[in-house]
């Protein structure tokens, strides 16, 4: 099925796929890896409950949707959804993910 959203790509789905699989595989396994060595630390059956572990996960899920718009989607899963204005930044450097503990 076309994509339904965006600009057409011009070049063959065999050819983006042939330019662009070894890169997104690559990226896959990083992530694959690296919670593996987070599970393999002290604690770390407990760090995969983690909020931005969760985030991950959701992110990951979106993969599985044969729908256009995966890319706004995997970023919306570690984005704040609230809505209301904050009286003031959080303290602290940012988590790179909604943490709802927070608020």
């Amino acid at each position: 099925m076309p994509p339904t959203t965006g600009h057409p790509i011009p070049m063959s789905a065999d050819a983006a796929i042939a330019r662009y699989f070894y890169e997104m595989r690559h990226k896959l396994l990083d992530i694959a890896a690296g919670l593996d060595r987070i599970q393999r630390c002290a604690g770390g059956e407990k760090a995969l409950d983690d909020y931005r572990i969760a985030a991950l996960v959701r992110a990951v899920e979106e993969l599985k949707s044969r729908d256009v718009g995966r890319a706004e989607r995997v970023q919306l899963a570690f984005s704040d959804p609230t809505t209301a204005p904050l009286a003031a930044a959080p303290p602290g450097k940012a988590a790179g993910a909604y943490d709802p503990r927070r608020g």
